[in-house]
């Protein structure tokens, strides 16, 4: 769903974000550069109107004996939203086995 990009609470007086002009199809391109130049700007433009990814993420730290700490991460996905659009962003996912404290 499209949604306008947010506007900063700060002004930081920089040239405005580059973004498509036009569509181009896959003729316009005179070098393989240039249509992953155009892919880029393009999918960072659509990444900025769609909806924020949501994820879950766990924590457990393991203290064993008095100086040894394990920690294990665990992420869980719950909607892609521009992850879908812009694959130069990766989350991974990864579960967590149930943990009881003891």
């Amino acid at each position: 769903a499209f949604k306008w990009p947010r506007q900063g609470n700060r002004d930081d007086e920089a040239h405005p974000p580059i973004h498509p002009t036009k569509s181009a199809g896959p003729n316009e391109f005179q070098h393989a550069r240039e249509k992953k130049v155009y892919d880029l700007v393009a999918r960072h433009f659509l990444a900025c109107c769609a909806q924020d990814a949501i994820g879950r993420q766990t924590t457990v730290l393991l203290k064993l004996g008095q100086c040894e700490i394990f920690e294990a991460k665990g992420l869980i996905i719950d909607h892609r939203n521009f992850l879908d659009v812009y694959p130069f962003e990766t989350w991974r996912e990864s579960s967590l086995p149930s943990f009881n404290q003891g």
